[in-house]
């Protein structure tokens, strides 16, 4: 009805005299395209009107029309996950910014929106705080003052950056005479930073955790490998009674994670001279491909889910006799018994509201990707059920690769950092051939796998790249070269083929008032990260070249946050009937 409406004053326009047409008509414009923007159902469509409509604000007088459009066309972008363009938009726009204040403020909270989600968290924290110091010196509407202190509580609680987060919840405290509406916003600000704080501090519980293997139940393993085999073997055992029941090993699956996933994370705090790797997924071609070039080179590799998730209540079979650490949320119905084909045990459902993985991305898994998985090196976990809400590469999924010791992988389209080299990788090898392949080249790849950990802990700009550097990348070289005639070799074989992927290294900030995000590397606020063509967090790296991605990523409606960042202990539950 809107959209109707919004077009009716457009056709109106064409019957106004020329002294009133123009105006109105760039009004009527920017309805429609705000119209359809909010209904999201063609962002593309409102995209392409909103930025044909700002060729058309040429004239003094359409500063203020001008300025909305550009605000609009980077949240639209921003969607889109075109963020470097985002940015750069809302900087055009508060450049134009002139006239009232709460031009100024709204237009930093634009560019501090499109900030955020090009990962510059503390850039767009340092912009909602000058857009709220200059709201102090104005009257504006109560709902504006809480506009800008929800930004500044969401920016600040992901940062961890107390400083700015306790003045910013104490002030929606003190807020009243406010609609339903911004009631509910300034509620769920403040519940979404105890939250974080809560999953932050828990996060850096792990991390250093100083017995951790103690704590992961894998004191007896002497490398990663061996920790994470020990912690998947329940995971493996679930999915061997219930081959046969669908949909029930993606359950399961969500089920082992809430436990398990804190053994993963201490496990590799346990060995911080594995090579491993996270990056970004949103489909299951995603995890294929990811598997494919970094399965048999990363000790660990942890892809983050950040696709189509599976939300409303989840009921698991829980195995009566299961001891393993895992199924907290979980309420386990011991009363209601049933049995499992090719299982002598007893099986009661277990209930939780969950946001997991598709079913298909779990299958590829249990099947497929079972050799990694099995081996310890393999795992993919739902972004929104560690706290990874960023729409890139933000400060928790930066925490969470350094919980790993891992090494972030960002997508780039341009030629940016540091030559680390070509890595060789199949297309189209099965993945048990890979498998086979990553277990007969183990002192090759342990070799390789050590350079390239090296050479991404050089990548910091504090450290001196002479000599050494250029001796380690000759190193790097030559290991490549050689697994590329491995592949090759094994191509002959198989039928497959070999190809290489460019990486490159570089480095970012995470900082916290200029300082390091945690305490790992104190004396530098910068983080190694390998750069790759085409996957990886869709972030851009120092420069405005970003590629397109598919869409912005966001938190769906009935997610449940953070249920996978749960004690590496069992967790589960019975219901408790109240009698009155």
């Amino acid at each position: 009805m809107a959209l109707a409406a919004a077009s009716a004053a457009i056709r109106l326009a064409d019957k106004l005299s020329e002294d009133k047409k123009r105006g109105y008509s760039l009004g009527a414009y920017y309805t429609e395209a705000v119209v359809l923007g909010q209904s999201r159902q063609n962002d593309d469509l409102a995209l392409q009107k909103v930025e044909a409509l700002l060729d058309l604000c040429n004239n003094p007088d359409d500063t203020m029309i001008r300025q909305a459009v550009q605000q609009l066309i980077a949240d639209l972008r921003c969607r889109g996950g075109d963020a470097q363009s985002a940015v750069n938009f809302a900087q055009s726009a508060l450049a134009v910014a002139n006239g009232e204040p709460e031009n100024v403020v709204f237009s930093k909270l634009a560019l501090a929106r499109a900030l955020f989600d090009n990962a510059q968290t503390e850039e767009a924290l340092k912009h909602a705080c000058e857009a709220q110091t200059i709201l102090k010196t104005i009257r504006v509407p109560v709902e504006a003052n809480v506009q800008v202190l929800d930004s500044i509580a969401d920016y600040a609680s992901l940062l961890g950056d107390r400083t700015k987060l306790e003045p910013a919840l104490s002030a929606l405290m003190e807020v009243s005479d406010l609609s339903e509406r911004i009631k509910k916003v300034k509620w769920t600000a403040i519940a979404r930073s105890v939250v974080r704080e809560q999953f932050r501090d828990r996060m850096l519980e792990f991390r250093n955790d100083p017995a951790p293997l103690e704590k992961a139940q894998t004191t007896h393993a002497t490398n990663l490998s061996e920790a994470n085999k020990l912690v998947v073997q329940p995971l493996l055992d679930l999915w061997h009674d219930l081959r046969d029941m669908g949909d029930a090993i993606s359950a399961a699956y969500d089920f082992w994670g809430r436990g398990n996933l804190a053994r993963v994370l201490l496990n590799a705090r346990a060995f911080p001279h594995s090579f491993n790797v996270t990056l970004e997924v949103r489909t299951l071609e995603d995890v294929k491909c990811a598997l494919r070039l970094w399965g048999i080179y990363a000790d660990c590799l942890v892809l983050l889910w950040k696709g189509q998730s599976q939300n409303g209540l989840n009921i698991a079979p829980f195995r009566s006799d299961y001891a393993a650490p895992g199924g907290w949320g979980y309420q386990v119905c011991s009363g209601d018994v049933f049995k499992v084909k090719g299982s002598d045990k007893d099986w009661h459902p277990a209930m939780a509201f969950m946001s997991g993985l598709p079913h298909d991305v779990v299958s590829f898994l249990a099947t497929d990707a079972l050799p990694f998985v099995r081996a310890g090196r393999l795992f993919v976990v739902p972004a929104v059920c560690v706290a990874c809400t960023s729409p890139g590469h933000g400060p928790f999924e930066q925490l969470l690769a350094e919980t790993l010791n891992a090494v972030p992988s960002v997508r780039w389209k341009g030629v940016a950092g540091t030559a680390i080299g070509e890595v060789p990788y199949s297309p189209d090898a099965p993945f048990a051939v890979l498998a086979d392949l990553a277990g007969n080249q183990e002192a090759k790849l342990r070799k390789l796998r050590l350079l390239l950990l090296k050479r991404s802990r050089d990548l910091r700009p504090d450290r001196n790249l002479e000599l050494s550097a250029k001796e380690l990348a000759l190193e790097i070289d030559d290991a490549l070269k050689d697994m590329m005639e491995t592949y090759r070799s094994s191509g002959r074989k198989h039928g497959s083929t070999a190809q290489a992927e460019t990486v490159n290294g570089s480095t970012a900030p995470f900082k916290i008032n200029g300082h390091a995000l945690s305490d790992d590397h104190p004396d530098s606020p910068y983080a190694p990260i390998l750069i790759l063509k085409q996957m990886g967090y869709g972030w851009s790296v120092q420069d405005g070249r970003v590629p397109k991605l598919p869409s912005r990523f966001e938190p769906e409606k009935g997610d449940v946050i953070g249920t996978w960042l749960a004690p590496p202990t069992s967790g589960w539950g019975e219901p408790v009937g109240i009698v009155g």
